[in-house]
Parts: structure tokens; sequence; C-alpha cells
């Protein structure tokens, strides 16, 4: 289809309107206080009492007088909708009379007046919140599937959520954490029908709540899953058992008891068909990734293992986790308490066969690779939140967890490099295992003075050790290239005080003043020792270093925010001074900086309506190299690409502009959602590539003198065209530009990305559930030293899902999968299709139908190849590898609630 076709077919569906009824309602809108007023520019609807569907709407004049289509129905609602009034309602019953309908003021309640809303969006600043009542789902689904029909959310097959094109790290239950920070296990745990409200928002991190002051990250994308209250009280879960031919399995138990004030749960996972995978957010909220403005934490990858444990089609995994949650408010809800413990495992075997090519005006670069590897993961995170309510003014909360990861990698690759007339072939093996262990509490308190002051005190301490030992063996040409053992430890510890005071002038300004004291010290030992006869004996200097940074960090942030009638206008600087001492003891040098920086930020907030907002920001972020960057040493990990530190680098500054506006029509039900961001970076971080005879590359860190640039623009559409059929839009594109050195030639590169998508979806419970989207991608690479195009990577992805119940008035058919078509470019990157088809028949049976048995095959086309392309830095990149091939399987399903 055609952009100008889509375009003339999103804008009909923008501007389309059922037109039902031919009967007139004639009537009048008055002030119930003041009947001789009467009151203009009302919305007024007519809905469907049984399902809210929308029949027929208009507008008031400016003297209140209004005309109404009405059409034939059963049972109807009249709502009147009018700003800075309380919404009217009434069970609709028609007449051919002057209808005279009064209305009160949002500052007056009145007993009579009833209130009632149904309305499937509200906008309510940055936040979303969606009416979970308006969706529906089949019985015993759980939050994931009721999230899959959220205009603006997406979910892929792992259960990694997106919400308006950026990714959903955390998913709160009534605003507490549950289970820690994967949110799969409560959108696969927690069941749809239980849900009231599901609210999508940004978050900032416990610290920049205290102190204002912004993170080196961006602000979490956060979903708050809001149960109704009489699902608060109760018991339910679930038991899944399902086997197949090719020894594949999966296993599921999970047990919830909720008692109001308590929760409990429970859940066990097992399985080898890639539904169960790991957590990549644990390791970012325990580990050594310490985000704090000015905080340099050295790189903890003692293991070389660059698998995280997210499992994402590519290769054989088995995996399993377990875990438990409590939480309770007691004391009269002066006290809550919050405990999560999860112990997860993932084993991982993948063959792959990757090509990567580098094209320049003056050689060309090409290397293929062929490797086996065996990655294990287990991670184990125990984590409490206690809050407790000291008195009407003061609050303590403590904050403690403990987080343990072991990691091993078994690797043999081998592979040829082409540079060019000359060939070297190469043989590698790496084995390599690794262990972190990190503890953090932090104690806060915080004391309201009086109605205008309030003073917060809080200590944070965190202590991690990682520890790791690798052998890399290497041939290249019948030559050892390489053979060491690398013996890795780092130690860090970080202690901070922050101090928090704000003061409210008046009912529309408010200002807080903060400021932060830490002491960061960090351990890297970092020693490679080459094979002698028999045993690793011989230092290797040039590939080892000592190194310990001792840093002290003074963080002052005043912060003004100033309340308008619908919004806020927030300004804040945060004033940044920090002393680092580098030291390299097995060379004995080192080197300090003292730096002394500025962050500024702005940001306006309008609440145009209940139906929309605006948002503006301003953010500019120094950002500091890491000591991985700064240690003046030959990474040679992996024998083919080598990296060497700068000690000389200079830290960057990012300026950030982006704006957000939400809109949503509960009178035709249209969402719609923009965002766009302006990044640019000041003397960025760059690589000096080169590339030597045998085919090796260097990549050296260094300060660029042009600016990088990043664009970014996403809109997204959705909306009910009747009570079963919902349509959807979204339009993702970026545009990227930076520069790099190949060969001390700096090379300009752009990178332009574009990816519409259409969705639609058919749910009638009584007899199916379809839903098909349709991704077109594409991206284009251009760079200054390459004469020969690169040419633009284009590919189209469509997801399906169909479900038929009652086939036959005995059993239901579900099939799901997936088709991508990725089209080749000019010169290297062949075209390839790839796809993933399942099947299955199951039937629920017993009185509730909460006992299902099914039959069904998992990659019905046994594609058993996934493919994946990239273009980065000059550099054209494709990689195969296996999956998990086609098997046939039975599978039992039960479950219960009792509320």
């Amino acid at each position: 289809m055609s952009i100008k076709l889509f375009l003339v077919f999103l804008t009909s569906i923008l501007f389309f309107n059922l037109s039902l009824g031919q009967r007139k309602l004639s009537g009048i809108i008055y002030n119930k206080i003041d009947t001789t007023a009467t009151v203009g520019r009302s919305t007024i609807y007519l809905i469907k009492k049984t399902d809210s569907i929308l029949l027929s709407h208009t507008f008031s004049d400016r003297n209140g007088s209004f005309s109404l289509n009405v059409p034939a129905s059963d049972s109807a609602t009249l709502i009147v909708s009018t700003k800075g009034y309380i919404d009217y309602n009434e069970d609709f019953i028609y007449t051919d009379k002057m209808k005279m309908i009064s209305i009160i003021k949002n500052s007056i309640i009145l007993d009579e007046i009833k209130i009632h809303k149904k309305i499937p969006i509200l906008i309510k600043g940055d936040t979303i919140e969606y009416n979970a009542n308006s969706y529906k789902t089949e019985k015993n689904a759980n939050v994931e599937e009721l999230l899959k029909q959220l205009p603006g959310l997406r979910i892929d097959r792992n259960g990694e959520i997106t919400a308006n094109g950026k990714t959903v790290n955390k998913v709160l239950l009534d605003g507490e954490e549950f289970f820690g920070n994967d949110p799969t296990l409560l959108t696969r745990n927690i069941r749809s029908d239980m849900v009231d409200k599901i609210q999508v928002y940004d978050t900032k991190s416990d610290f920049e709540k205290l102190t204002n002051i912004k993170d080196q990250s961006q602000s979490e994308k956060t979903i708050n899953v809001k149960l109704k209250e009489d699902k608060k009280r109760g018991q339910f879960g679930e038991l899944f058992a399902m086997i197949g031919n090719l020894k594949k399995y999966d296993g599921q138990a999970k047990l919830n008891r909720f008692n109001g004030s308590s929760k409990f749960s429970i859940y066990g996972l097992i399985g080898n068909i890639g539904t169960t995978s790991l957590s990549i957010s644990d390791q970012n909220k325990y580990g050594f990734n310490i985000k704090r403005p000015g905080i340099t934490v050295l790189n903890t990858n003692t293991s070389l293992n660059s698998f995280n444990g997210r499992y994402d089609g590519e290769g054989s995994p088995q995996s399993f986790s377990a875990g438990g949650h409590y939480s309770i408010t007691a004391n009269n809800s002066k006290t809550t308490l919050n405990t999560n413990i999860v112990s997860s495992g993932i084993d991982l075997e993948k063959t792959s066969n990757s090509f990567d090519q580098l094209i320049t005006n003056t050689f060309d670069y090409n290397r293929e690779n062929n490797a086996f590897n065996k990655s294990k993961i287990r991670k184990n995170n125990f984590d409490v939140i206690i809050k407790h309510n000291i008195d009407s003014l003061s609050d303590l909360k403590f904050d403690i967890n403990y987080f343990q990861q072991k990691t091993t990698l078994n690797e043999i690759a081998s592979g040829k490099l082409i540079t060019g007339d000359k060939n070297f072939n190469y043989l590698n093996t790496v084995n390599s295992d690794g262990q972190e262990n990190s503890f953090n509490i932090v104690g806060r308190l915080t004391r309201k003075i009086g109605q205008k002051q309030s003073l917060s005190l809080s200590g944070t301490f965190n202590t991690a050790n990682n520890n790791g030992n690798t052998s890399v063996y290497s041939i290249s040409d019948n030559k050892i290239g390489l053979n060491q053992l690398k013996n890795n430890e780092r130690n860090m510890s970080v202690i901070a005080l922050d101090a928090i005071y704000s003061y409210k002038f008046n009912k529309t300004f408010s200002s807080i003043l903060s400021y932060s004291y830490l002491r960061n010290t960090n351990n890297a030992d970092l020693l490679s020792y080459n094979r002698d006869t028999s045993q690793y004996s011989t230092l290797d200097s040039s590939t080892s270093s000592l190194n310990k940074i001792k840093q002290t960090v003074h963080l002052l942030n005043p912060s003004f925010k100033y309340n308008l009638k619908k919004g806020a206008i927030s300004f804040s600087n945060t004033f940044l001074f920090s002393n680092t001492k580098l030291t390299d003891n097995l060379f004995n040098q080192g080197v300090v900086d003292n730096i002394l920086n500025a962050n500024p930020q702005f940001k306006i907030d309008l609440d145009v309506s209940t139906k929309s907002s605006i948002s503006l920001k301003y953010l500019g972020t120094t950002i500091q190299p890491s000591i991985t960057e700064r240690i003046p040493y030959l990474d040679n990990s992996d024998p083919q690409n080598l990296r060497v530190g700068n000690p000389n680098l200079k830290s960057t500054f990012k300026n950030t502009i982006s704006g957000t506006l939400n809109y949503f029509n509960p009178i035709n039900s249209v969402f719609l959602g923009i965002a766009v961001a302006h990044n640019q970076i000041l003397k960025p971080i760059i690589y000096d590539l080169s590339i030597d005879n045998e085919g090796i590359k260097t990549y050296r860190a260094q300060n660029g003198e042009k600016a990088s640039l990043n664009e970014e623009i996403s809109i997204f559409f959705g909306r009910e065209l009747t009570k079963k059929i919902r349509i959807g839009s979204n339009l993702s594109t970026s545009f990227n530009q930076f520069y790099n050195k190949i060969d001390d030639n700096f090379t300009k590169n752009s990178i332009l990305k574009i990816s519409p998508e259409f969705n639609i979806s058919y749910t009638d419970l009584r007899i199916a559930r379809i839903s098909y989207s349709a991704n077109p991608y594409y991206e284009n690479f251009e760079n200054n030293i390459s004469s020969i195009k690169m040419g633009g990577l284009y590919s189209f992805k469509m997801h399906f899902e169909f479900d038929l119940y009652k086939l036959k008035k005995i059993t239901n058919l579900k099939i799901d999968g997936w088709y991508e078509q990725k089209f080749g470019n000019n010169n290297f990157l062949p075209s390839y299709n790839q796809n993933l088809l399942n099947a299955k028949l199951y039937k629920e049976i017993l009185k509730d139908k909460n006992l299902q048995l099914s039959c069904g095959v998992y990659n019905l086309l046994n594609s058993n190849t996934r493919y994946s392309r990239s273009l980065y830095q000059s550099m054209q990149n494709q990689i195969y590898a296996n999956t998990i091939p086609r098997f046939y399987n039975i599978s039992v399903k039960y479950s219960f609630s009792k509320f």
C-alpha cells in the first residue's frame, strides 16, 4: 500500500462516525442552582446500557439547546458532559416532549445527583488510565492478555512491554512492587477479571523522588495495576503441565492469597521451550549499576558472557524460576512490609553463523564466524521494603536487597578474515566463569514541619564484588596467536547521604533544596597470564591492570514548581562537583579529575482537559566516560576485536528536548498519542578503528569534535469501530547522525529508521477473537568514506492470533504466530524470510470451565533458523542461529479462584 493510500485510509478512520436512528430528542441544559441560567457547549451522548457502546451524540449551542438523533434501543443511558460541571446521566426513556436537564458545578456536591462514568481512557497529566471493564478478555485470562488490547501498548512473545514507544521496566500492583522488577511475574500471574484500572506513567528513581535530581538515565515507563475492591480478598492460582516429543516439557504452578491488607504469592516455572526466561532488570537494580549522577563504576563483565538470561528465540534453552512474595499493612495502616525472593536460572546451547562486512574507499574487510556456545546463568535476589508512619508528620522507610549471579560460558568459534587480497583462518576457544554479589540498604526519615515545610534525611550503603576466570586460546593460520588465563576481580562500595528541604510558599508556588554527598571506592584487578609450558604463570602487562578509584561527589539541586490553573511549570539545576582519582598500581600511574558542571531541567505540563494533556521538557546532562573506556590497557578478550582505553577522555554533555501529547475522545473512542525528542551530545565519545595486516580490528576511545544527533517521532492511534472491532496504528521514526574514525579518517554516519504499524482486532467471546498486525520497516545507512552504496534495509513483519470458540460446539481452536520477510540490499545482505506458527485444539470442562485439556504443535512449519541483521558504524552484520524445532504436545491447565 502506498503512503498516500495509507494516509487517506488513516484520515478516513479518524473521521469515521456511525449514523444511528431517525427519532429526535430536543432539550435545554440549565444550571440547577441558578435555574435562569442556561449552560452552553455541552456534549450529549447516548450509550447502550449493556456494553456502553455509543449510539448517538451531539452538542448544545450557546443557549444550551440541543437536538439528538435517537435510534431504537432496548435500554440506553443519556449522559451530559460539560466542562466545569459534574457529568449528568439517567436511564433514558424516549419522549417527543422538550427535555429540561439540570447540571451542577464540580465545586458543589448534591446527594441527589448520581455520578456515573464509563469512559475507557482518562488522561491525567502524564498519566494514562485505562478502565479495564471496557476491554473484553477470555475467562481466566491474565493481565498480559488485557494489556494487549490497550491502545499505545505492545507486548512481544517474551512478555516485554512497550508503552508509547518506550520499554516498560516496572509493573506495580496497587502501587507496590510484586516479585521485584520482573514485569512478567505480575502480568502472567494476576487474572484480568480482577483488574479495575491500568495506569501508565513515568516514574522516577528513589533518588530522584527524594532529591529532584535527574538520574543519568531517563525516567522509567511504569504500569500500575489497580485491583477491584472485591478482588482484594480471596485466593486464586493455576497449575499447568505440558509434555511433547523431542523431550520437550513445560510446567507452571501459581498460588495467590489476598486478604485485604496482606498479599501472599508463590510460583514455580520450569521448561525447555522458551516460555520462561530471566529478567534483565534484576542486575540493573541490584548489581554494580549504581545510577547516581557523578558516580563512576568499573565494568563488571568478568565472565565475558554477553548473554543476559533473556531468551530471544535463538538457541535451545532450559530454564527455571521460583519465588515468593509477601506484603502486609499493619498497626492501623501505619506500618507496611513488602518482601520478595526469587531464584532463577537458564542454560542455553546456541549454534550461529555470522558475517561482517566493512566497506571503505581504501580497503574491504570481511569476517565469517561459526560458533557454538553453552551459557549458564543462575540468579538469586531478595529484597524487603519497610515503611512506618511514626506519627502524622514523620515517616520512616528502609529498603534492603541482596543479589547474586553466577555465569558460565564455553565457546568455540572458527572463521575466516578477508582484508583486501589476504585471507586468514582462525580458531578461538573461550571458557569463562564469574560470580557477582551485591548488598544494598537505604534508610530514609521524612519529617513535615508545619503545613508548608518538610525535611527528609536518607543514607545509602552499597557494596558489591565480582570475580571471574577466563581462558582464551586463539590460533590464526596454524600459529598460536593467544593462550591466556585471565583472573579478574572487582570490588565496589558506595556511601551516600542525602538531605532534602521543601517549602510551599502558597497554593501555586513551591521549592525544594537538596544536597547529596557520595563516597565511592572501586578496585579492579585485571590480570592476564600467558601459558608457560604446563601452566599459566607469566604476567602479560600489556593486557593487565590494577586499578583503584577514589571518588567524592557533591550535589546541590535547587528546584522550583509553579502550579497553573491547568498544569504546572518546574525548573531545577543540579550543580555537581566531583573529585576522582584513578590509579593504576601495576604501572604506578594515575589520573586526577576535578569536575564542576551544571545540569539544568525545565518542564511544562498542561492538562488541556480530562481528555488531553501536553508535556514539554528540556534536560541537560553531563555524562562521564566509563572507567573501562579510560583504563589504558589492551582488552583482547575477543582476539579479532581489540579495545584500548584512553585516560585522557573528557566528559560529554547531552541536550534533550522532548514533548508528548495524549488525547482521548470518549464519544467515538479515539486515542491519539504523539511523542517527539531531540538529543544532542557535545564532544561525544567515539572510536578510532584500525585494521592490521592480519585483519585484527582495534578500537580506541576518544572525544569527537562534532556533536552527535538523534531525532525521534512516535505517533500512536487507536479507535473502537464497534463494540467488537478495534483498530490502531503506530508510526515510529528516528534519525541518527554520529561520527567515528577508521584508520585516522573521520567518518560521518547517518541512520534513518521508519517503522509504521497497523493492527486490527475482533472480539466476540461467544464466537471468536482475532488480532492481526502488519509492520513494514525501513532502515538506511550512509557514510562519507565509501563510494559503494550500502543500500537500505527493507523488511515486513506480521503477527496474528486466531481463537475460534466452540468449534463444532465441542472444542476450541487457537492459532498464533508471525511471519517476517527481510529484503536484500544492493551488495551484501541477502533476502530471507522466517516464521513461527503454532496451533492447538483445547476444550474447557467442569462447571466453571476452569480445567483445560489441549493438544497442539509448536513451530508447525518447522522453521529451524533465526536470522537477524544490522547496520552500524560502516559495518554490515548478519547472523543465522538455531532455534526450537517443531514438536507436538499435549497439556492440561487447571485454574482456581475463590473470592
